[in-house]
């Protein structure tokens, strides 16, 4: 578990801590690429005249694929640099919920990020009483992009309180 400062956003103040919780095991990669026929080349076959080189080329086998080092885990601070680079998204979501008196002082985000570095869940903690302020920060957390990294379901809590300057 990795605890990080709180996020100040314009005309807001966000603050608390960015806590990282991992939620699988990384999975091996393949290193061995996939021994597939092209359509219509039958295995062995010689290509005729005319053919041209193109389809002598296609005959080759695919070649292995070399083993990439291995994608370490996102860094709190990675995680807390793609957040702060969309403070301007979070905070237009949260200027809905201005005068709104039930407005929650804190609002816990849990984002499930992928392989491939794109949100696929994000829970709100308690839900935003306005509906409009709600799914705005759900749209703009689901935008964050992160880089590519080894653990399928890596989740991350970021707790938002919220101030008004």
């Amino acid at each position: 578990v990795l605890v990080l400062a709180g996020l100040a956003l314009a005309g807001y103040l966000f603050r608390g801590s960015i806590e990282l919780r991992l939620g699988g095991e990384p999975q091996p990669p393949n290193g061995i690429a996939d021994r597939r026929e092209l359509p219509g080349r039958g295995a062995g076959k010689t290509p005729q005249v005319g053919e041209g080189l193109e389809a002598a080329e296609a005959e080759r086998p695919l070649a292995k694929k070399v083993k990439a080092a291995p994608a370490k885990a996102l860094s709190g601070a990675e995680i807390q640099q793609t957040v702060q680079r969309s403070s301007a998204a979070i905070g237009r979501c949260i200027d809905n919920l201005a005068g709104v008196q039930n407005a929650p002082s804190q609002v816990n985000a849990t984002i499930t990020i992928g392989t491939h570095g794109k949100v696929t869940n994000v829970g709100l903690q308690p839900a935003l009483p306005q509906a409009a302020a709600d799914q705005c920060l759900r749209g703009a957390l689901k935008s964050l992009k992160f880089r590519t990294q080894p653990v399928e379901g890596f989740q991350v809590t970021i707790p938002l309180k919220i101030q008004v300057l």
